[in-house]
This record gives C-alpha cells, structure tokens and sequence, in this order.
C-alpha cells in the first residue's frame, strides 16, 4: 500500500504536466513508470495467492480468476 501511495504522489506531485515540479526530469519519469508497473504485478500476485490461500486445491476456479489477468497482461503492462 505505501508503495502504491509513494508512486502516485510522485506521479501527482512531481511529473505533473501543468504544474509538477520535476515534469522534464526523464530518470524520475522512468522510474515512475517501471515502479508503477512492478507494483501492479505484486498487487496481482498478491491477489492470485490470497485466492489460492481461501479456494485451496480448486486449481479450476484460480485459472478463471487468473486466465483474464493473464491476457491482460501484456495490454496492461505496456
């Protein structure tokens, strides 16, 4: 969760395009778009073992949650 809110106030803060502070800086830009993309593959991660924790051995019912996250994927990560 903090890392979460740590992305979006640089995001918000500094690379603004109307007022942020450090909207040219291209090393901040960068690392705001790996880190933004990074925490999104934990918060899924950390979605598809807390299901698996809760549903157990039903390995169908994972691969339907997990089979759109899957094909999303590559459009969301992008």
């Amino acid at each position: 969760m903090i890392g979460c809110i740590m992305v979006g106030l640089v995001g918000g803060i500094a690379l603004h395009p109307d007022f942020g502070i450090a909207k040219q800086n291209g090393l901040i830009r960068t690392a705001h778009k790996y880190m933004s993309r990074i925490l999104l593959l934990v918060a899924w991660a950390a979605t598809l073992s807390g299901l698996k924790t809760l549903i157990g051995d039903d390995m169908m019912s994972l691969i339907l949650f997990a089979g759109p996250l899957v094909v999303a994927a590559p459009f969301t990560l992008m």
